[in-house]
């Protein structure tokens, strides 16, 4: 074998090395962003739930101090417009989980309780609120969450 072959036998190698290690560099730099984008989602996740349970808790705040209850219920528009917030964040966080933008499973996680206790408070009022506007589908998200976590509550005491 000649210098000649022996050099580029060299160079080939050389070259081969180089590009292994930049393949082993960018599937690191690969893995580190997608682990940064992660850990992100799970940030912009938690921000997203703590706006959402101080909206919630607010409203539901005014509601107690205005000691309302939904078979009580009288056309009072600001009491009405309360629980229409609430009822509204929620249908927007259900729509927020089909979405996927966020840590779905731990937004479900965290709303589902809140669904299910604000269907089962104001129950009457969204049953009435749907025949007065003639529409049965109106905060459907709600009654999803809320039957979810009923039915996983359900497995979990068997």
């Amino acid at each position: 074998m000649s210098d000649y072959e022996k050099w580029s036998l060299a160079l080939t190698a050389i070259g081969h090395l180089f590009v292994a290690s930049s393949i082993l560099y960018a599937a690191r730099s690969w893995l580190v962003s997608e682990k940064a984008f992660e850990r992100q989602i799970q940030k912009d996740t938690r921000t997203y739930l703590s706006d959402i349970d101080s909206q919630i808790r607010s409203l539901q705040r005014e509601l107690h101090v205005a000691d309302t209850f939904a078979e009580s219920l009288k056309s009072d528009p600001e009491t009405k417009a309360r629980i229409n917030g609430i009822l509204s964040i929620v249908e927007s966080v259900g729509y927020e989980i089909d979405t996927d933008f966020y840590d779905s499973k731990k937004i479900k996680n965290c709303i589902s309780p809140v669904a299910a206790s604000v269907w089962n408070r104001w129950e009457p009022y969204i049953l009435s609120h749907r025949a007065e506007v003639s529409h049965e589908n109106l905060w459907i998200q709600v009654a999803l969450l809320a039957s979810s976590y009923h039915k996983a509550l359900q497995r979990t005491v068997r």
